[in-house]
């Protein structure tokens, strides 16, 4: 949990003779004896009402020669308390007509585009007669009222006097509370309705506590919530109260098992309308939402290390229980599968939408393959290497992060570099002249296991075994963004067609120019069909031979390549390029004379020794 550490800056703006000033000077415990200035100096609370926040009270002039100083606080404030008087009606339709225009101008001009929290406070109310407003309600008077519909930015209206000190605290509790609980992103008082961004944070936190995924909140979810968000659980008789007040107020808010999203939204929006913006805010930062209602930053946005990333086993437990979540084992309709209808609801709460959209194509059978717990696994390796900062992303609006046992949405993957030998996800890189059987290639290896669609072509996933356990292959062919010479590839496919003679020449003259780290795989397409011999100075297999690598693997053969790609790619020395073999050859003559000159150079020390 967080703490709050914040100042907050209020200033009091009102007509002349309304009494800003008497109500700052009557805040301390012991007031002053003097007479009041004509302006008070900057009044910092020590204790301020809200734990980690302290407070400074600022009053001003309302005279047109203070204009400029008035503007230049409009702009310091957090909080802004519009003073008026029950003696003087001008003082309130300066409001509305003067104070709040004043105030958005200001911030419109300083290019500003949030609001500031206003707070009204009716003063002098001792001077109106008649029975006082409660502590902490907000005004009753219909004057109030209409301030508050007209202007979103008014947080609160309240009576209050100076003489005596009535509810004087509470107005200046009221102004801080504004910062810290701001009411106007969640209400539109315009519309008496929760915001768009309040309604699509709360259903995020609706579906996250909705842990048997049946759309309801049952008794054992909501003290659940109740607990993570405020330390206690709920009586049975204050759980029979909440579900009577939302089942009186809504239509489908209430079910025989527990509250809707409907009743969920509701009792929010009762909690604002009421005054209780906190406990609102209390539960959106509880589940991770900062002020501006997106997630935090240290949740979406988290500091990665390394070249790349992959899953973490904290973060595939995640995700293997996410998908039990919504393919729940102990149901009838249980099948391993994640169903159109069962997907759009896993990403309803994600920026963006489902990130797998249209991306999984048709194999050669011609049907695209379900969404199987493995295939969801698959997709997230490869969305991570791709974009890790979508994954993360995602993973935090999927409620990675908010377990206490993970505290961090970084935790659900491991940052490493290129080289590391944990590696379990591999890129490699299929390279041959047009019309080589390249794109054939791919097609055969995802009928393996995936093929996805890319802004480019095709590639194939797959699940490949080497000698240091299954990998995760994706293999693709180059593009603009990732040429054959990119350091994202850790092996390559050569590729010639058997029946052009040209075809390896081509693929060979590529291949030497391809960094000496990057493990390489040659392969036969168009096996099929006749071998006509090709126009190079050495055959592919003896050009094979002198570079140690294996000889040429047939097309028709995708799981002897699928293993010798994933042993290229955890053993790259094993499969090198390597060097032309004459090349090779002056390097062990040039070795041999030297061992030979050692020996003799021994020889001859052991004979001058005797």
């Amino acid at each position: 949990k967080k703490k709050m550490s914040r100042r907050i800056r209020v200033v009091v703006l009102g007509d002349a003779h309304v009494g800003k000033t008497s109500l700052i000077a009557a805040l301390p415990d012991e007031p002053s004896t003097e007479p009041l200035p004509a302006v008070h100096d900057p009044l910092e609370l020590g204790n301020s009402s809200l734990p980690g926040s302290r407070c400074t009270i600022v009053d001003t002039s309302s005279h047109p020669q203070d204009l400029q100083i008035i503007e230049t606080e409009i702009r310091q404030a957090d909080a802004i308390c519009l003073v008026y008087s029950v003696d003087n009606q001008e003082s309130f339709a300066h409001i509305s007509s003067y104070w709040v225009p004043l105030v958005r101008r200001v911030l419109q001009s300083n290019g500003e585009t949030n609001a500031r929290p206003i707070i009204v406070a009716c003063n002098k109310i001792n001077q109106r007669g008649g029975a006082h407003q409660r502590a902490g309600e907000r005004g009753p008077a219909e004057n109030m009222q209409s301030l508050m519909r007209e202007f979103q930015e008014i947080d609160t209206c309240i009576e209050c006097s100076a003489t005596p000190r009535f509810n004087v605290r509470e107005l200046f509790y009221f102004a801080q509370r504004s910062v810290v609980f701001p009411r106007a992103p969640l209400y539109n008082s315009h519309t008496r309705a929760l915001t768009p961004a309040a309604l699509r944070a709360l259903a995020r936190i609706f579906h996250l506590c909705d842990t048997d995924n049946d759309g309801v909140l049952n008794d054992n979810e909501l003290q659940a919530f109740q607990i993570r968000c405020f330390n206690a659980p709920l009586s049975q008789e204050e759980l029979r109260g909440v579900k009577e007040v939302v089942r009186n107020s809504t239509d489908h808010g209430v079910t025989s098992v527990g509250i809707t999203c409907e009743g969920f939204f509701y009792l929010h929006r009762n909690f604002i309308e009421r005054g209780m913006t906190e406990t609102t805010w209390i539960a959106l930062r509880r589940f991770g939402h900062a002020d501006t209602l997106e997630l935090r930053d240290d949740l979406a946005r988290p500091t990665l290390s390394g070249e790349l990333c992959e899953l973490s086993p904290a973060g595939l437990a995640f995700l293997n229980d996410l998908f039990t979540k919504f393919d729940p084992e102990d149901e009838e309709e249980h099948n391993g599968v994640l169903l159109p209808s069962v997907q759009a609801a896993l990403w309803a709460d994600c920026p963006d939408g489902n990130p797998w959209q249209d991306l999984l194509l048709p194999n050669s059978s011609g049907q695209a393959p379900p969404l199987t717990r493995s295939t969801f696994l698959t997709l997230w390796r490869v969305l991570l290497l791709d974009d890790p900062e979508r994954a993360l992303l995602l993973l935090a609006h999927l409620g990675y992060g908010l377990d206490d046992s993970r505290p961090t949405t970084a935790t659900a993957v491991s940052g490493m570099k290129r080289s590391h030998s944990r590696r379990t996800v591999f890129r490699a890189c299929v390279l041959g002249g047009p019309q080589c059987g390249k794109t054939t290639l791919i097609r055969t290896l995802a009928d393996r296991g995936l093929l996805l669609a890319t802004a480019t072509g095709e590639r194939a996933v797959l699940i490949a075994p080497s000698a240091r356990g299954p990998v995760t292959l994706i293999v693709s062919e180059p593009s603009d963004e990732t040429p054959p010479e990119s350091a994202c590839w850790d092996a390559v496919l050569l590729c010639f067609d058997q029946h052009d003679p040209a075809s390896f020449g081509q693929v060979a003259a590529v291949g030497e120019r391809l960094p000496l780290r990057v493990g390489c795989v040659v392969v036969a397409c168009k096996s099929d069909l006749l071998t006509i011999p090709q126009d190079f100075p050495v055959s592919p297999a003896d050009f094979c031979a002198s570079r140690g690598l294996r000889s040429p693997l047939s097309s028709t053969g995708p799981d002897a390549i699928a293993f010798a790609v994933a042993e290229a790619c955890v053993t790259p020395h094993s499969f090198p390029l390597g060097l032309p073999s004459s090349f090779l050859t002056k390097l062990l003559s040039a070795s041999a004379l030297l061992l030979t000159l050692v020996a003799v150079f021994f020889a001859v020390r052991r004979v001058n020794r005797h």
